[in-house]
């Protein structure tokens, strides 16, 4: 039977498929904020951390009862973060520093209370051990239900704090303006955050659900600056983690849920971080050479201009020496890129030479004007010497927007001269 038969017939693939799904959806939404704070290890921490309390409950209990687990898991978890900002406030300890002194130590004392556990004849121990590991497969009816109901305050308390969240996440002397505490709006951010990791611990593990509250944030964050877009594209590469994980493990049953949720977020994030329109490393580079590509066409016109300035006669043309004299160009580079200005009707060729077309001028004298301006602003307003500012000018020249250089200009009442008294071209020369 193939898996998307399974999914509609048997329940067993259905809880497990509705379980990781869930946990997945529960973990992205609350770890984005997380994410947001920069508290993303805090996640990594509480994960660990769990492990005493879920095996002392375990001890007082003596079976494995899913709420006392929870209680125990939730209170081990509270403390871990009561001790991580002890540890904060009354040292000079840094954050990384103090979540990974709790991290290895309540992790080392779950060890060591699940060895004495398992070193008992309590025939009630076996499958503890998933909590370390994790077991999605064993994802039951009853587990669901639990999924459903806390995850359901989980998502609740999400929607009613959203705007607390948001200003803890951005702004947290708004928060104190407006008479809320901010310690209280952490406190709630950080029981949802335990309780979230408390319900995933047992099927994904430690490890992995520290992971997947980092994990679709991160992709997310690639695609989008809106706090309410980054929430559910976070939520939904959960699920898609989720389901591809559950897919996977039925297909290779040897092959855990748990480890492939995980992989399938982070080959999210890799494609994410790659390829994203804004943040990605191919789109930036492209971005990078059309800028650089622009600066150099920029440079060109302004250059003819230049030489057409600085001309006492009239001139058909300049040759790639003129050019050359101009400024340091490569020459190979120069070629393609004056061919491509005449492609594009900025430039004239003849026998060899180039000037500016009307359209070329018009262009070539807004990067003249910007760099003018920019000049008698540093001089005027910033106090520099006039022979120190061309630099400045010229790496300004080229980012401008109309809007800027329209301000500058009022600033500056509208002048004729630059500091070198060379006229500045006017907006339609």
């Amino acid at each position: 039977m193939s898996f998307f038969e399974a999914l509609f017939q048997n329940p067993s693939v259905q809880w497990v498929v509705l379980g990781t799904v869930g946990l997945a959806v529960l973990g992205s939404s609350v770890g984005t904020f997380n994410f947001l704070q920069k508290r993303s290890l805090i996640g990594d921490a509480v994960s660990h951390a769990l492990l005493p309390g879920i095996c002392l409950a375990f001890i007082l209990k003596g079976n494995k009862d899913p709420l006392a687990l929870l209680v125990g898991a939730f209170i081990s978890g509270w403390i871990a973060l009561l001790v991580i900002d002890l540890i904060q406030s009354k040292s000079k300890t840094k954050s990384d520093t103090a979540i990974a002194i709790v991290l290895s130590g309540f992790f080392g004392l779950g060890i060591v209370f699940l060895t004495l556990i398992q070193s008992s004849e309590n025939a009630n121990q076996a499958g503890l051990d998933a909590f370390l590991f994790g077991n999605a497969a064993s994802i039951q009816k009853a587990d669901l239900l639990n999924i459903a109901m806390f995850g359901s305050f989980i998502l609740l308390s999400l929607f009613l704090g959203f705007r607390a969240f948001k200003a803890l996440c951005f702004d947290k002397d708004f928060i104190a303006a407006g008479g809320f505490r901010v310690k209280l709006i952490q406190f709630w951010l950080s029981s949802i955050t335990v309780l979230t990791i408390c319900l995933g611990v047992q099927a994904l593990g430690v490890v992995l659900m520290a992971a997947l509250l980092i994990t679709p944030a991160v992709a997310a964050r690639a695609w989008t600056n809106k706090l309410g877009n980054l929430i559910f594209l976070s939520s939904g590469i959960g699920i898609i983690s989720g389901f591809v994980g559950a897919w996977i493990s039925y297909e290779s049953p040897s092959m855990p849920t748990g480890p492939w949720v995980v992989l399938t977020a982070s080959a999210i994030v890799l494609v994410s971080l790659v390829f994203s329109p804004k943040r990605g490393v191919v789109p930036r580079y492209f971005r990078q050479k059309a800028n650089q590509k622009k600066i150099q066409s920029e440079n060109i016109l302004k250059a003819l201009f230049h030489l057409e300035e600085n001309s006492e006669t009239a001139s058909t043309g300049y040759s790639l020496k003129d050019l050359l004299s101009m400024r340091a160009f490569q020459r190979d580079q120069l070629v393609g890129a004056l061919k491509a200005l005449v492609r594009k009707n900025l430039l004239l060729e003849e026998d060899g030479t180039y000037s500016l077309s009307s359209l070329g001028r018009q262009k070539a004298g807004k990067v003249v004007r910007n760099h003018r301006l920019w000049e008698l602003y540093l001089t005027q307003y910033v106090g520099m010497e006039a022979d120190h500012v061309h630099e400045d000018a010229e790496a300004m020249e080229h980012l401008i927007t109309p809007e800027l250089e329209k301000e500058l200009s009022k600033v500056l009442n509208h002048p004729e001269y630059d500091p070198h008294q060379r006229q500045i071209p006017g907006k339609h020369d």
